[in-house]
């Protein structure tokens, strides 16, 4: 799949991305087949598809973490099945740090988490303005991307993926043992993150500030940010259960995602 910093708009013209980053588009053909093909955000904050005739049959498109349920410019392809697409005005890009609808106070940080989608679209980890983890960076993989930030300075210590359907557990015992007091912690699964969870690993993620870890279970969409310093639960974090009456794809559920202030030294 190609990826560029650059692209041509629909009017044949070179613009900047905003951010210089290329977002991809996740399409569903009529047979519900999964693809995926790239997606930009122009300058004008626009978000508009690369050559019309690639996009056929879409049902929406992602920009900037945002879901719009829209169908794509396929005008070539067959006008009468399909609408013009973009997110200006109110739905396009934020300015703010990880697409946030505010600023974050100086003593907080900003980040924004997102689960992947099935086993297709790989999850994003945003903090303080600069995504950390994605599919587009390809440094992601099935099952948990954790990212350690110390909770201080905010410097981003430590990423890693885990395979959580027939990796190896230590791998991942050994990396949460290692984890501070102080330090940040932000994870979002992929696919599915709990086909090897074992008590243990449950447990540090509990004492992290975890809720739903008790009960995380086979490709259950999760987002999660914790420390040790948190007293209880954290209020940040969401999970939505792969539960078959319910699902938006088949076998997974919908994503979801998490944007909001961390407090610093918490």
């Amino acid at each position: 799949m190609p990826r560029s910093d650059r692209g041509d708009s629909p009017a044949g013209k070179n613009t900047d991305i905003i951010n210089s980053r290329l977002y991809y588009a996740k399409l569903i053909s009529r047979n519900s087949a999964f693809k995926l093909s790239p997606f930009v955000c122009w300058a004008d904050k626009s978000c508009k598809p690369p050559p019309p005739s690639l996009f056929a049959h879409c049902t929406f498109f992602q920009c900037s973490g945002f879901i719009m349920a829209s169908k794509c410019d396929c005008s070539s392809v067959n006008a009468s099945r399909c609408s013009v697409f973009s997110c200006t005005g109110a739905n396009a890009p934020s300015e703010f740090k990880c697409g946030l609808p505010k600023e974050c106070p100086g003593d907080e940080f900003a980040f924004y988490l997102k689960s992947g989608i099935a086993n297709i679209l790989g999850p994003r980890i945003c903090f303080e303005g600069k995504i950390i983890m994605s599919g587009v960076m390809n440094n992601i993989k099935r099952g948990m991307n954790i990212v350690l930030v110390n909770g201080g300075t905010g410097k981003v210590e430590k990423f890693e993926s885990f395979d959580m359907y027939s990796g190896n557990v230590e791998d991942l015992l050994v990396f949460l043992k290692e984890i501070r007091k102080e330090t940040l912690v932000l994870v979002a699964s992929f696919d599915d993150a709990s086909t090897i969870l074992t008590d243990e690993v449950r447990n540090i993620f509990a004492n992290l500030g975890s809720k739903e870890i008790e009960t995380l279970g086979f490709r259950d969409a999760w987002v999660f940010a914790g420390a040790h310093t948190i007293q209880g639960n954290s209020i940040y974090e969401k999970i939505l259960k792969n539960n078959e009456t319910n699902n938006k794809y088949n076998g997974w559920p919908d994503l979801v995602d998490l944007g909001d202030c961390f407090p610093k030294n918490l």
